[in-house]
C-alpha cells in the first residue's frame, strides 16, 4: 500500500477520534421557552437488587423518628463501600456488599451535624489509618481515624475506627455540610450562620519546640472587616429558628432554615482553568470561591492577583496512603504561603429572582401563572462540566424539580477579575412522573409543562447529576388516591438522561433536547421494573441519599480525550471524561447507581444503548431496530454491530470456563443469534439522510457510504487508548528511568478486535456497490489494519524484555524520538516506521528474545521484522550453537546457510554487515565474497530496471511535449518521478559500495592483519595461504569494472605486496593495466574560469577556493603517478619491456615526479632498452635501439648533474641554518631542480649563480670539448679558492682529503683538458706560498701525488719544471724545495723518506739504515730513461737557480749541496 493510502486512513481515525469528543452543546442556543422536550419511551433504569438495612440500624431510626425525625439522615461513602446513618450522636456504617457488616461509631457527646470521609495525609498517622472520618457536632469538629482489620488492602474486611488528637471548636454554629476535594484534599464547612471555612489539620511545632497536632478552619466568605467584627461577639444560634440545619442529606432536619444559612456547598473542576467551590444560602445567594496559592491578603474578597497557569502548578494533588512508620514532625507552611480562597462571585437571591422573572415571561401562559404564584427556591446546586456544556457552568434544582441554568462569564480570565453569573434559561419540570402509551395514544414525548401529575417533593439529598445524567425523587402522586401520599413519607426515583446523538431538529433548525424520564414506579402499583419498587409498600422509606458506584472494572487502558491530554500534564489528565457515550460503551460496563433509603438500599444499573440493542437484535424486533436506527442514527447503529460482531469472535475464541454445559450452550446460541443478526444489519443497504451528527464528516472524508465510516470509527474506539500516547514512560522521580507504557495483556486487548475486523471486512463489505470502496478505500483499509497489527505486534514483543535494555542500545536521535513519538506518528510517518525498524532490530540482538518470540516476531511483524532479518538471525543462532570455527559446522553447514542468505540478501532490511561480520568470525571469507557478489548482481538489475524505467518516461514526456503548444511548455514543472527514481538508483549505488566494503575487510584481516600479526610472532592460522589465494582468485574473476578499480585502489592504499601479488596472476587481472594507466587527473579550466569572473569582494573566497583547487589536482596528481609507477612494475613482472620503455620515457617527461624518481626511471630505461637490444632479433641498420639505448645514457647523466645540484644546494642551505648564516637559494629554484628536467645551459648557470665549483665541472665534463679548459680551469681555480674561504687554515688538509677525489671523477685520459696540471698545481703552489706565513713544502705534492690515479711521475716531474720556470723569485726556493721533495720522497722506486734541507730539520737519508737498503733495493728496479732524463732536467733547473741565490744567500748552501749530490746520484744511475 503506497503512504498516501496509509496517511488517509490514518486521517480518516484521527477525523474519527476527534469527532467522538465534539459532543452537541444541547444547551448552547436553548431559551425558557425552547428548551426540549420529555420522551417516557425509555427503558435503560433496570433495579438489579434490593438490600433492607440491617434490624438493629432501622429500629434506632424507627426510635429516633418517634423523638424527633430531624435529627436523622444518612449517605454514601462510596470509596470504602460503606453507607452511613446519623441518628442523633451515632453513626452506623453499613457494608452494603455484605449485608450483615455493620458498625456503630458512639463515642460522641453531642448531636451530630454533618459528616465526610477524606484520605488521610501521608506521614501523619500510623499504617492503618487511611482514611479519616470528619464528625462536626453541635460543639466540635474532630477526626477519627479509619483502617482495615489485618491492615488488609482490600475493602471487604471489618473497619477499624482509631481516635485522634485532631479537633477545634465550632464556635457556637452548626455545620451544615463537610465537602472535600478529592484531587487537592481540602475540606470546606458551610453552616447556618452563612459562612463557609476551610478545615485544615497539621503536625507542627509551636513556638517553645514541642509538637503538637493542630485543626483550623478559616472563614473564606467574610471580607477582613466582617471578620473583627464578629471576633467581638458569638454568633447567635436560635434553635428554633433553624438551628438544627444540617447537610445536604438530612432533609428533614431543616424545616425552617435560616435564611442566610448556607444549605449547599459544590466544587467545579474547572472554569477558567480554576477549581471553584461555590455555596448556596437558604435564601437563594450563590457565591463562589476561587482555589489559590498566593500570600493571603486581609481582605479576600479582592480579586486573586495569581495567573491560572501558576495556579495550577502549585496544586499539587495529594494521593491518599498510609503512614509507613511512626508520624514524623511537619513543619507547618508559612501564612504567606497557606492556602487560600478568593472570591470571585457573589451572586444574590434578589438577583436570581428578577432574572426568573424574566425567563417567566417566555413560558407559556399556564406556566406563567405557576410560577407567578409560586416562591422559587433552589435546593440543590450540580457542577456542568466544559464538556457537557460550554455556556453554562452551573445548574440548581428548585423543591419542585425545576432546574435552572446558570453562566459565569468574566471580562478578563486570565487576570481573574470579578466574575458575573447570569440565569440563562429554565428547564421547567416534566409533564408526567411516569407515563404509559396506549394503543390509541402513541405518543411518547412531551413539553415541560407544569401540571398536577409533574414531579413534586424534591430534596437535597436524594439529588445527583453527571454527564447529562439526572437524578431526583419525587412524591407519589401519579394515581387516583395520590393526594393521600402527600400525609406519607414516601419517595419515588426519578431519572432524566440526554440522548446525545438524537437526530431530530426542532422547527428553528437547532438540535432538539431530548431528555428521557423514566421512575421506578408502573402505573397502578408500586413495583419497579425488574422486580419491584424501593421500600416494598412503607409508608416512611424516604430517599435519604443517592451515589454512583466507582466502576469496579475499569479497562486496563484508560482512555483520555485530546482535551485533556493537551491541556494538561499527564498526572493531571482525568480519564473517561469528554467523550461520547458511544465512545466508551465498548469498554467500560453499564453504570450502576445505589438509592438509600430509610429501610433499604436500592441497586439500579443504567442499561448501555449497546445492551438494548443486543436485546432487539435478540428478539428481532425489527420495529424497535427501526427505531434506533431513526433515533440514534445509522452509523451508530453500524459501529454497535461491528463491536458485537467483535465481541462474539472473541468470545467463541475465548469461552468462559466457569460456566456450566448448559449455560455454555444457551450463551452459545443466543451470541450465535446476535451475532447473525448484527452481521444482516450491517450488510444492508440502509439511506442515511436523516444522520446529522455524522453528515459533516462524512464529506470531509469522502465517504460514499455510512459503512466506512462506521469501519473508521470502529477502528478509532479500538485504538484511542494508544492512539495519541508515546509507546514509553519515563519516570522523573527516579532518575528518568524509562519503561514500556503498555503491558502484553492491554496490547492484546487492542490488537485482538483488529484482527478480527480485519478478517471480517471482506464478509461485512460483500452487498456494498461502490466500485470505489472495494477497489481502493477497503484494500486501502486493509493494509491499513496489517501495518498497525505489525506495529502492535512489536510493540508487544518489546514486552517480553526489560525496556530499558533496547532504550540504551538506541541511539541519542532515537531515544528522543521514542519519547516524544505516539502511536499514529509510528504509523504514519516515514520516522516513525524507522525508529521501530531500529527497535525491532535491537530486539532481535543480544539475546534479548527467545527464539520462539523472534519466530513470532517475524510471522506478525514482515514489515519491521523482514525474512532477511529472521534468516540472519537462525544463521547466527546457529553459528551461537554450534560455536564459530568453520570445522565445528562442517562445510556443507556453512553453504547451504549461506545459500539461504543469498537467496534474502537483496531485501532493503538485510543485515550485511552483521552477517558478514558473522562469516568472517567463522574463517569463511569466500562465503563473504560469494554473499556480497549476489547482492551485487541483484543490485544491478535493479539498477538497470530503474534506468530502463526512466528512459520510457522520458520518452513520454518528449512526446508530451512534442504534443503541447509553445506557452504550456514554459509553464511545465519538472516530474518528480524522474528524481524520484534518481535518487533510488543512487541508494541502491551505495548499498553496492558498502557491500564491497564487506570484501575490503575481508581482506583487511586476511593480508594486513594476519600480516601483522606475523611480524610479531603471534599465532597465524595454518591455511591463512589457502584463504588469501582463495579470496583473491574470487575478486580477480569478478567482471565488473568498478569493483575491480576498487579493489586496485584498496591494495595500492593498504598493501602494496597484494597488488604486486596481483601482476603475477594468470590470466592477468581484468582491467588492472587500465586502472593504473587511467589519466584521473580532473580539468578546471571552467572552475579557474568562474572564479576569475568574480567580484572584487569576494577575493578572500576565490583565493580559498583556487586553494583548495591546487590542492586537489596535486593530491590526483600524486595518486595518478603512484599509479603509473606501479603500472612500469606491472609491465617489468609481465616482461612487457616495449611498453614498459616507452612509459619510462613518457614519466621522465611528466610533472609531478621528483628528479630522483625521474633518475629511477632513466636508469630503468637504458636497462630496459639494453635488454631489448639483447633481445633484439630484427635488422636495424639505422641503430635506433643503440640511439634510444645512448639517449636514455645521456638523460642519466644529466640527471644525476642535477642531482648532485639540488643536494649540494641542500647540504649548504641546512650548513647555512645550523650556523645562523645567511644562503639566499630562491624557492622557484630549488623546485626547478627538485621536479623538472632542466638542460644542461640552465643547469650550469644555476650552478654558477651559488658558486657551486664542482657541479660546474661536471657539466663542463658532460659537453665533452676541449674548448672549455679555460672554463674548466677557472672553475679550478673558483673551487680552491672556495676552500680556503671557507676552510681558512685548514683548507690543505681538506684539499689533501677531497681534491683528488674529485679529480679523479672524470677520465683525463679522454677528457685531458678537464685536469690542466701546469696551470693547476701551478695556482696550488702560487696560493700555498702566498696563503700561508710558513707555507709547507710538501702539502701539495701531497695533495697530488699519488691520490690522483691519472696524473703520473714523470708528468708531475714536467709540470714542476713548468712551475719553477714561471713563479716568481721569491717564491722559488718553496719550489725547490718541493722539487727536492719530488724526487727524493715521491719517487716511486724508493719507499724511504728523503733527507730534508737543514732549515727544516730533517735527517739526511744517507745517515739512515733504511734509507740505504731502499737505495740498494731501488737499484733492482731500473727506471725508464725518459723518467731519469726529466728527473736530471728538473735537478739541473734547480741548480742553476740555487748557485745563483747562493751568491747573494749564503744560508741555501745546504740545499744547493743536496741538489749537487743527486745529480752526480743521477749520474752514477745511468
Amino acid at each position: 500500500m503506497s503512504s498516501i493510502n496509509v496517511e488517509s486512513v490514518s486521517h480518516a481515525i484521527a477525523e474519527s477520534l476527534e469527532k467522538d469528543e465534539q459532543q452537541w452543546d444541547y444547551l448552547s442556543q436553548l431559551t425558557s421557552s425552547q428548551n426540549g422536550l420529555y420522551n417516557y419511551d425509555a427503558n435503560r433504569l433496570t433495579k438489579v437488587k434490593e438490600v433492607s438495612v440491617p434490624k438493629a440500624i432501622s429500629d434506632s431510626i424507627h426510635h429516633q423518628n418517634v423523638l424527633d425525625s430531624r435529627h436523622c439522615f444518612g449517605g454514601f461513602f462510596e470509596v470504602i463501600n460503606r453507607a452511613y446513618f446519623v441518628v442523633h450522636s451515632s453513626i452506623f456504617l453499613w457494608d452494603y456488599e455484605n449485608k450483615e457488616r455493620w458498625c456503630c461509631l458512639n463515642q460522641f457527646n453531642d448531636e451530630i451535624t454533618a459528616v465526610c470521609l477524606v484520605r488521610a495525609k501521608a506521614n501523619m498517622f500510623i499504617d492503618k489509618i487511611r482514611f479519616l472520618l470528619i464528625v462536626a457536632t453541635k460543639i466540635e469538629i474532630m477526626l477519627i481515624g479509619i483502617g482495615f482489620a489485618n491492615n488488609s488492602t482490600t475493602l471487604d474486611a471489618e473497619l477499624e475506627a482509631f481516635p485522634t488528637k485532631y479537633s477545634t471548636s465550632t464556635d457556637n454554629v452548626s455545620v451544615n455540610q463537610i465537602v472535600a476535594d478529592c484531587d487537592t484534599q481540602r475540606v470546606f464547612l458551610c453552616c447556618d450562620h452563612g459562612n463557609v471555612y476551610e478545615f485544615e489539620y497539621f503536625y507542627k511545632q509551636n513556638l517553645f519546640g514541642q509538637h503538637c497536632r493542630t485543626c483550623v478552619k478559616s472563614n473564606i466568605s467574610d471580607s477582613f472587616t466582617s471578620k473583627l467584627l464578629k471576633s467581638f461577639t458569638f454568633p447567635e444560634n436560635n434553635n428554633g429558628n433553624g438551628s438544627g440545619s444540617g447537610s445536604n442529606q438530612q432533609n428533614t432536619r431543616s424545616t425552617v432554615p435560616k435564611q442566610n444559612g448556607i444549605i449547599d456547598l459544590v466544587i467545579h473542576p474547572d472554569i477558567f482553568n480554576t477549581k471553584c467551590l461555590f455555596s448556596l444560602s437558604a435564601n437563594g445567594d450563590i457565591h463562589g470561591y476561587v482555589f489559590c496559592y498566593h500570600e493571603a491578603t486581609p481582605n479576600t474578597n479582592t480579586a486573586a492577583t495569581v495567573s491560572p497557569s501558576s495556579q495550577r502548578q502549585q496544586q499539587q494533588p495529594q494521593q491518599a496512603a498510609a503512614a509507613a512508620s511512626p508520624p514524623q514532625p511537619q513543619q507547618p507552611q508559612p501564612p504567606q504561603q497557606r492556602r487560600v480562597m478568593s472570591k470571585m462571585l457573589a451572586y444574590s437571591g434578589k438577583k436570581l429572582w428578577n432574572e426568573i422573572q424574566l425567563q417567566i415571561q417566555q413560558m407559556t401562559d399556564d406556566n406563567q401563572s405557576y410560577f407567578y404564584h409560586r416562591d422559587v427556591r433552589l435546593v440543590k446546586l450540580f457542577a456542568i462540566t466544559k464538556y457537557e456544556s460550554q455556556r453554562c457552568q452551573l445548574m440548581g434544582v428548585t423543591r419542585d424539580g425545576d432546574r435552572l441554568f446558570f453562566q459565569i462569564s468574566s471580562n478578563d480570565a486570565l487576570s481573574m477579575s470579578w466574575w458575573n453569573m447570569e440565569l440563562c434559561f429554565v428547564r421547567i419540570r416534566a409533564p408526567f412522573l411516569n407515563y404509559q402509551q396506549t394503543q390509541h395514544q402513541q405518543q411518547s414525548s412531551f413539553e415541560p409543562c407544569i401540571q398536577a401529575s409533574s414531579p413534586c417533593g424534591i430534596h437535597a439529598s436524594a439529588c445527583l447529576h453527571h454527564n447529562g445524567v439526572t437524578f431526583m425523587n419525587s412524591v407519589k402522586n401519579y394515581h387516583s388516591h395520590s393526594h393521600t401520599h402527600h400525609h406519607h413519607n414516601n419517595d419515588c426515583l426519578m431519572l432524566l438522561w440526554r440522548n446525545d446523538v438524537e437526530t431530530q431538529k426542532s422547527k428553528y433548525g437547532r438540535p432538539q433536547l431530548i431528555e428521557s424520564i423514566e421512575c421506578d414506579i408502573v402505573s397502578g402499583s408500586s413495583s419497579a421494573r425488574g422486580g419491584g419498587g424501593g421500600g416494598g409498600g412503607r409508608h416512611d422509606n424516604l430517599i435519604l441519599a443517592m451515589c454512583q458506584v466507582p466502576p469496579r472494572h475499569l479497562p486496563s487502558v484508560l482512555l483520555f480525550s485530546s482535551k485533556e491530554l493537551h491541556n494538561k500534564p499527564s498526572a493531571g489528565a482525568k480519564p473517561l471524561v469528554g467523550l461520547s457515550q458511544f465512545a466508551l460503551q465498548h469498554v467500560l460496563p453499564a453504570p450502576e447507581f445505589l438509592c438509600l433509603r430509610k429501610h433499604c438500599l436500592v441497586a439500579y444499573r443504567l442499561r448501555r444503548t449497546i445492551d438494548i440493542f443486543k436485546e432487539c437484535l435478540l428478539h428481532r424486533n425489527h420495529a424497535r431496530i427501526l427505531h434506533f436506527v431513526n433515533s440514534i442514527g445509522l452509523i451508530e447503529c453500524e459501529v454497535m454491530c461491528l463491536f458485537i460482531l467483535l465481541a462474539a469472535a472473541d468470545t467463541e475464541q475465548h469461552p468462559s470456563s466457569s460456566t456450566t454445559a448448559t449455560a455454555a450452550t444457551s450463551t452459545s446460541t443466543t451470541t450465535s443469534v446476535i451475532r447473525s443478526e448484527a452481521l444482516s444489519l450491517f450488510q444492508t443497504e440502509v439511506s442515511q439522510h436523516s444522520d446529522q451528527l455524522y453528515q459533516d464528516l462524512m464529506l470531509r472524508l469522502n465517504c460514499p457510504c455510512s459503512k466506512l465510516l462506521s469501519i473508521y470509527l470502529c477502528v478509532s474506539r479500538i485504538l484511542r487508548p494508544l492512539w495519541s500516547h508515546t509507546i514509553c514512560v519515563v519516570d522523573v522521580a527516579h532518575n528518568h528511568l524509562i519503561s514500556a507504557r503498555y503491558s502484553l495483556e492491554q496490547l492484546l486487548a487492542v490488537a485482538t478486535p483488529l484482527k478480527t475486523l480485519k478478517a471480517l471486512l471482506p464478509e461485512l463489505t460483500v452487498n456494498v456497490a461502490s466500485s470505489t470502496i472495494k477497489e481502493q478505500q477497503l484494500p486501502a483499509v486493509h493494509a491499513w489494519l496489517d501495518q498497525c497489527l505489525q506495529t502492535l505486534h512489536a510493540l508487544m514483543a518489546l514486552t517480553h524484555c526489560p525496556f530499558s535494555r533496547v532504550y540504551d542500545e538506541l541511539s541519542n536521535d532515537d531515544q528522543i524520538l521514542l519519547q516524544h513519538m505516539s502511536f499514529e506518528q509510528l504509523l504514519v510517518k516515514e520516522s516513525g516506521t524507522a525508529l521501530l525498524r531500529n527497535v525491532v532490530h535491537s530486539l532481535t540482538t543480544n539475546n534479548k528474545l527467545s527464539e520462539h518470540h523472534i519466530k513470532q516476531l517475524h510471522t506478525h511483524c514482515p514489515l519491521y521484522f523482514s525474512s532477511a532479518q529472521f534468516v540472519t538471525f537462525l544463521f547466527q543462532s546457529q553459528l551461537s550453537r554450534d560455536g564459530h570455527h568453520p570445522h565445528a559446522q562442517g562445510g556443507g553447514a556453512l553453504e547451504s546457510a549461506l545459500t539461504m542468505l543469498c537467496e534474502v540478501c537483496g531485501d532493503p532490511s538485510f543485515d550485511l554487515q552483521n552477517v558478514c561480520a558473522l562469516l568472517m568470525n567463522a574463517a569463511y571469507y569466500t562465503g563473504v565474497v560469494k554473499l556480497v557478489f549476489t547482492l551485487q548482481a541483484r543490485l544491478m538489475a535493479q539498477i538497470q530496471e530503474l534506468y530502463t524505467h526512466k528512459q520510457h518516461q522520458h520518452q513520454l514526456q518528449v512526446q508530451q511535449h512534442q504534443q503541447l503548444p509553445q506557452q504550456q511548455l514554459l509553464l511545465q514543472v519538472p516530474s518528480a518521478s524522474s528524481t524520484s527514481v534518481d535518487a533510488q538508483i543512487v541508494q541502491l549505488k551505495n548499498r553496492v559500495l558498502c557491500a564491497w566494503q564487506q570484501i575490503f575487510e575481508c581482506l583487511h584481516r586476511l593480508f594486513v592483519v594476519a600480516e601483522h600479526g606475523a611480524h610479531r610472532h603471534q599465532h597465524v592460522p595454518a591455511d591463512l595461504g589457502e584463504h588469501q589465494n582463495r579470496v583473491l582468485a574470487l575478486c580477480v574473476q569478478q567482471d565488473n569494472r568498478d569493483f575491480a578499480y576498487k579493489l586496485y585502489e584498496w591494495c595500492l592504499e593498504h598493501n602494496i605486496h597484494l597488488l604486486h601479488k596481483l601482476f603475477t596472476f594468470k590470466p592477468k587481472p581484468k582491467y588492472l593495466e587500465n586502472f593504473l594507466g587511467e589519466n584521473i587527473v580532473a580539468s578546471t579550466g571552467g572552475t579557474s574560469t568562474a572564479a576569475a569572473g568574480g567580484g572584487a569582494d569576494g577575493g578572500d573566497d576565490e583565493h580559498e577556493m583556487s586553494r583548495v583547487q591546487q590542492q586537489l589536482q596535486q593530491q590526483q596528481q600524486h595518486e595518478r603517478n603512484r599509479r603509473l609507477k606501479e603500472l612500469v612494475a606491472f609491465y617489468k613482472a609481465n616482461s612487457e619491456t616495449a611498453k614498459m620503455v616507452q612509459l619510462l620515457d613518457a614519466l621522465t617527461k611528466s610533472s609531478g615526479f621528483t628528479l630522483h624518481e625521474r633518475y629511477n626511471f632513466l636508469i630503468e630505461a637504458r636497462r630496459a632498452t639494453q635488454t631489448l637490444n639483447e633481445k633484439r632479433v630484427q635488422f636495424d641498420p639505422h641503430n635506433v635501439s643503440n640511439d634510444r639505448y645512448n639517449k636514455f645514457a645521456e638523460k642519466a647523466n644529466l640527471c644525476k648533474i642535477q642531482l648532485d645540484v639540488l643536494y649540494t644546494l641542500k647540504r649548504k642551505c641546512n650548513a647555512a641554518a645550523g650556523n645562523n648564516s645567511s644562503l639566499c637559494v630562491q624557492d622557484r629554484d630549488l623546485v626547478s631542480l627538485e621536479y623538472k628536467l632542466l638542460n644542461l645551459e640552465q643547469i650550469y648557470e644555476m650552478c654558477k649563480q651559488y658558486e657551486l665549483h664542482e657541479c660546474c665541472l661536471d657539466c663542463l665534463a658532460f659537453t665533452n670539448d676541449a674548448k672549455v679548459v679555460d672554463y674548466v680551469n677557472r672553475c679550478w681555480c673558483l673551487y680552491i679558492a672556495d676552500c680556503i674561504k671557507t676552510q681558512r687554515s685548514q683548507w690543505t688538509q681538506y684539499l689533501a682529503e677531497h681534491f683528488a677525489s674529485l679529480v679523479n671523477r672524470y677520465n683525463l685520459q679522454q677528457q685531458p683538458w678537464m685536469f690542466d696540471a701546469n696551470e693547476i698545481v701551478f695556482y696550488l703552489n702560487l696560493t700555498n706560498l702566498q696563503t700561508n706565513a710558513q707555507p709547507s713544502d710538501e702539502v701539495v705534492l701531497d695533495i697530488l701525488y699519488p691520490n690522483i690515479k691519472q696524473l703520473t711521475y714523470e708528468q708531475l716531474l714536467t709540470v714542476y719544471k713548468h712551475v719553477l720556470a714561471r713563479i716568481e723569485t721569491p717564491y722559488k726556493v718553496n719550489i725547490a724545495r718541493s722539487i727536492w721533495y719530488l724526487i727524493v720522497d715521491k719517487n716511486p722506486g724508493a719507499d724511504h723518506p728523503a733527507q730534508r734541507p737543514h732549515a727544516h730539520h730533517r735527517a739526511s737519508p744517507l745517515n739512515n739504515p733504511r734509507v740505504a737498503q731502499a737505495q740498494h733495493n731501488n737499484k733492482l728496479l731500473l727506471q725508464s730513461s725518459s723518467t731519469n732524463d726529466l728527473r736530471q732536467d728538473l735537478i739541473s733547473n734547480c741548480l742553476s737557480y740555487l748557485q745563483k741565490l747562493v751568491q747573494h744567500q749564503p744560508q741555501y748552501e745546504s740545499l744547493l749541496a743536496d741538489f749537487r749530490r743527486a745529480l752526480s746520484e743521477q749520474y752514477q744511475n745511468k
